[in-house]
């Protein structure tokens, strides 16, 4: 940035110089090791998962895999709409209209075995999933043992035991303390 700013006043401009988001192009390590690559995520829907998302599809993502539990009223698909109109992208939404294009939905559930994903679901991220990102967790105080054991630790194992499939796979696990 410094460069940029000398370089101007060399060439006789010193009026302040305003920079607008998106006009420098900064590689950074996180861009670097991110960039083009297909990501699953697990948790996408949450608080954290929701900038975890948006921050992986602004420094350039291939596409992002979010394994999302259907609610009584609103398919997968109509969670991940309803969630990229959200504020938490109109940063996004500036520089890439049809950022959505890169957000695939898979139907699934953390309580489930292989997550409750379909078949055809599973041989495409075994095929293709470079990092995953397992950030699903049930985090209610009130929950039951059985079922925050059911969410907490099975979901994890069963990330696991689909991680060992994939062919192209780097893991990265957050977890969540209370």
């Amino acid at each position: 940035m410094q460069k940029l700013i000398d370089e101007r006043r060399f060439e006789g401009k010193d009026e302040k110089m305003e920079i607008k988001d998106g006009e420098i192009s900064v590689s950074t390590p996180m861009k670097d090791f991110f960039r083009d690559k297909n990501v699953l995520i697990t948790g996408g829907t949450g608080f954290l998962g929701r900038l975890l998302v948006e921050k992986l599809l602004r420094v350039g993502v291939s596409m992002v895999y979010l394994v999302v539990r259907p609610k009584k009223d609103q398919t997968a698909e109509e969670r991940i709409d309803e969630l990229s109109q959200g504020a938490i992208f109109d940063r996004l939404r500036q520089v890439d209209a049809n950022f959505t294009d890169r957000i695939q939905p898979l139907e699934g559930d953390l309580c489930l075995p292989d997550l409750g994903l379909d078949r055809k679901s599973l041989d495409i991220l075994e095929e293709n999933i470079e990092i995953v990102i397992h950030a699903g967790a049930d985090v209610r105080f009130d929950e039951t043992l059985a079922a925050a054991v059911q969410v907490n630790i099975r979901g994890t194992r069963d990330i696991l035991d689909m991680a060992v499939r994939m062919k192209k796979l780097e893991v990265k696990h957050l977890s969540l303390l209370h």
